[in-house]
C-alpha cells in the first residue's frame, strides 16, 4: 500500500494525522491481507476496511509494541459455571498466547463435557465495538463445514461472552431445556 493511500485512508478513517505513528501504520499494513467478522455490519471486512480498524485501535493504544493486540487479553483460563443454564455444567475456555507476530487472532480450546461433545478448537478475532467493548468471532477452521459463533469482551469488567444461539450469523434453535444460550465466561 503505498504512503499516499495510508494517509488517505486514515483520514478517511477520522485519524488525525498527527495521531498516526509510523509504528501503528506498519502494524496494520501487515495484516492488511487479514479478515475478521464484524457483527455491528453484519459482514467480513478484509483488506482496507480491517486496516482502517485495526489502525485506529492503534491509533488510540499506542504503537503495537505498547498496547499488543487486542485478542492478547483473552490469554489465560476462563469459566462458566452452570452454563447454559444447567446445574453442574462447566465449560472452560484456554486461550493460548499469541503465535508470531501482527494481530491475527489467538487460538483457544473450549472445554465442553464429553457427553454435549467433548473439546473444540477456535480462533478468536477481536474487533472494536462501542462503549469500550469489543465484539469476538469465535471461528471454528477444523469443523466441517467450518463455522463461527459471536460474543463480546467488556475489558472493563473483564468478562467475555459467546452466543451459542446464532451459527454463522443465523438463529439456531435453543439447546433442550437451557435457560440461555449465552455462554458467559470470566477468570479462573
Amino acid at each position: 500500500m503505498a504512503i499516499g493511500r495510508v494517509v488517505a485512508t486514515a483520514l478517511l478513517f477520522g485519524s488525525a494525522l498527527a495521531d498516526v505513528t509510523i509504528d501503528s501504520v506498519q502494524a496494520a499494513l501487515q495484516e492488511d491481507d487479514a479478515c475478521a467478522w464484524d457483527a455491528e455490519a453484519g459482514e467480513q471486512l478484509c483488506g482496507v476496511e480491517l486496516f482502517q480498524q485495526r489502525l485506529r485501535l492503534r491509533t488510540v493504544q499506542g504503537s503495537s509494541e505498547e498496547a499488543g493486540c487486542p485478542e492478547d487479553k483473552l490469554v489465560g483460563e476462563w469459566n462458566n459455571k452452570d452454563a447454559l443454564g444447567f446445574k453442574t455444567i462447566n465449560i472452560g475456555l484456554t486461550v493460548d498466547k499469541p503465535k508470531g507476530a501482527g494481530c491475527q487472532g489467538v487460538h483457544a480450546t473450549i472445554v465442553v463435557p464429553s457427553y454435549l461433545g467433548g473439546n473444540r478448537k477456535y480462533v478468536l478475532t477481536m474487533t472494536p465495538a462501542s462503549g469500550g467493548k469489543f465484539n469476538v468471532k469465535y471461528y471454528n477452521p477444523t469443523a466441517n463445514p467450518p463455522y463461527f459463533h459471536l460474543g463480546e469482551y467488556d475489558p472493563a469488567t473483564d468478562t467475555l461472552t459467546e452466543d451459542l444461539g446464532h451459527l454463522n450469523g443465523k438463529k439456531m434453535e435453543p439447546f433442550p431445556g437451557s435457560t440461555t444460550s449465552i455462554l458467559k465466561f470470566s477468570r479462573e
